[in-house]
């Protein structure tokens, strides 16, 4: 089997069954796709458990947390939590892997990627602006996508 040298991160919710399982057939599409392009799949961290970790999410849940903490707070607990990883994607850098693209969530709080789609004017895609932020000063530049799912399959209040 021939080696590939190119990764795709993507974010973690696609890869760990934290959903409803009526939607993980949803996924199973997008993953085929991810490995028909023969690729490799890194998981970025999960922000909800990132802030399940910090012992914040608990009483409130994800989303009405995310109005409470200031954006400095927020910026400083997901690049504080994101900067291993992106260590670990800039070794895959030095090492000759190609970061060929990172896949996003439609209308997550978290993990939308802004600005790739027209009449995207909602506030949203807190934790992917900062791990563009702290790739981009890695010079790490790739492609990026969202997927749509439906919202009731994220980890929230709703299923934790």
């Amino acid at each position: 089997m021939e080696n590939c040298n190119k990764i795709v991160l993507v974010t973690h919710c696609l890869l760990t069954k934290g959903f409803s399982p009526q939607y993980r057939n949803d996924m199973k599409e997008v993953l085929y796709e991810l490995l028909d392009c023969g690729a490799g799949i890194i998981q970025i961290p999960c922000p909800h458990l990132i802030m399940l970790c910090e012992g914040k999410e608990r009483k409130t849940g994800f989303n009405s947390l995310l109005g409470k903490l200031s954006s400095q707070s927020l910026d400083n607990l997901y690049s504080r939590a994101l900067s291993p990883f992106v260590k670990e994607v800039e070794e895959y850098k030095k090492q000759g892997f190609e970061i060929c693209g990172i896949v996003g969530v439609k209308n997550s709080p978290a993990c939308e990627i802004k600005g790739i789609e027209e009449n995207s004017n909602y506030k949203q895609g807190t934790f992917m602006e900062i791990l563009k932020r702290k790739l981009k000063e890695k010079a790490i530049q790739t492609n990026m996508v969202n997927v749509n799912i439906p919202s009731e399959c994220y980890i929230s209040e709703n299923n934790q």
